[in-house]
């Protein structure tokens, strides 16, 4: 059985607390991950090949590239970040930049400066997410990281962590999709579990791996740029996936969705949380209309419901549960501070989920797909 200890979360926030198991040396870093994952370019299983020009810090490529076999596509590794995108999405100027520092060794490998862009496709929605998160990565008025240290966010992400990490095996591998800062993977991490992270948002995945080697879980982690709608990994390569308030800044929430049951090997666990299509959605956003709390920038489908789950789930080889969380606005619990956010936050969940009713209506859905383990 595993033991838990409660270990603080680094930064100003000394109250917030996770789970975590002691932390272990592991090795499982980018040459590791590199037969989990699937060309973004031409979407197929051809072999990868790591080029490394420079080693990093504990076992990652600080710069090369990550060639395709089948399509020919190279993608950058630099500053210990893999830009695993397709054409419209790929910074062209550090591309660019990054041809020319490495130019011998690229043209000695037979490696062009570009590559096709005929299989790629509108990633408009994509642009505009990466667009508003490099600009919450760290903008002065309001960031990302006072966004997840408010009250209300450190009791909810408490709460929902807190049942997931009962679920999980230590030395397992989790994918979390749209990682941002690492706000979803390091509790994770700090249970003994690989943790491979991507975000469309190249300012957020050098805040994650920053925040890792601060917190000695580089190791064990590794951070890259991709996109959400479609994961760039094989088939049954991962043994639990985190979407966390993510889907519903994707173009197609149901193909994420489906996609995450896809990468999942037989008898892994999708972990989820979305916005609520709850019946007091109105007076939430008229409360954030007065007093806003944070920007968002939802995508096609700002709010989930369980029907929308239920019919992405069908014909799934998953067993879906779900529940829905937090009946009080997000201002009550900023107001109460800290130290009673997350207490008000369990004991309105527990005596609401008692009503008909009423209790699906929190203000988000909390759910999990069980991936069958006698299908693919």
């Amino acid at each position: 059985m595993l033991g838990f200890c409660l270990q603080p979360l680094e930064g100003p926030q000394c109250d917030r607390w996770y789970f975590s198991s002691p932390v272990r040396k592991n090795h499982h870093v980018l040459p590791e991950i590199v037969e989990k994952l699937r060309c973004p370019v031409c979407r197929t299983d051809a072999t990868l090949q790591l080029i490394p020009f420079t080693g990093g810090e504990a076992g990652h490529v600080r710069e090369g590239v990550l060639q395709c076999s089948g399509c020919a596509a190279w993608h950058r590794i630099e500053d210990e970040i893999l830009e695993f995108v397709t054409p419209s999405l790929a910074d062209r100027n550090a591309r660019q930049r990054f041809h020319k520092r490495h130019a011998s060794t690229l043209v000695a490998r037979g490696l062009e400066e570009k590559y096709s862009a005929a299989l790629d496709s509108d990633t408009g929605a994509q642009l505009k997410q990466r667009e508003h998160f490099d600009w919450f990565a760290d903008d002065s008025s309001q960031n990302y990281t006072a966004y997840q240290q408010t009250p209300f966010w450190v009791a909810a992400d408490r709460s929902v962590y807190k049942a997931w990490l009962a679920e999980i095996v230590p030395g397992g591998w989790i994918l979390d999709v749209g990682c941002a800062d690492g706000r979803s993977a390091f509790p994770f991490a700090n249970a003994n579990v690989n943790v491979v992270g991507f975000d469309v948002s190249s300012k957020m995945i050098a805040k994650a791996t920053h925040r890792a080697k601060g917190m000695g879980l580089h190791s064990r982690t590794t951070f890259f740029t991709a996109d959400g709608s479609t994961f760039p990994f094989r088939e049954n390569s991962l043994d639990y996936v985190v979407i966390y308030g993510v889907l519903h800044h994707l173009p197609d929430p149901g193909r994420a969705y489906r996609e995450a049951i896809r990468v999942l090997k037989p008898g892994g666990i999708y972990f989820g949380s979305e916005n609520n299509r709850s019946a007091f959605r109105k007076i939430f956003d008229l409360m954030m209309k007065i007093n806003p709390l944070w920007v968002e920038e939802a995508g096609a489908q700002p709010l989930i419901s369980e029907s929308d789950l239920l019919a992405w789930n069908e014909a799934q080889p998953a067993d879906l549960t779900y529940r829905s969380s937090v009946f009080l606005p997000p201002h009550f619990y900023n107001m109460v501070g800290h130290r009673l956010a997350g207490p008000f936050l369990d004991l309105t969940d527990r005596i609401s989920r008692l009503v008909p009713w009423y209790g699906r209506q929190g203000g988000l859905i909390v759910f999990e797909a069980s991936k069958e383990a006698s299908r693919n």
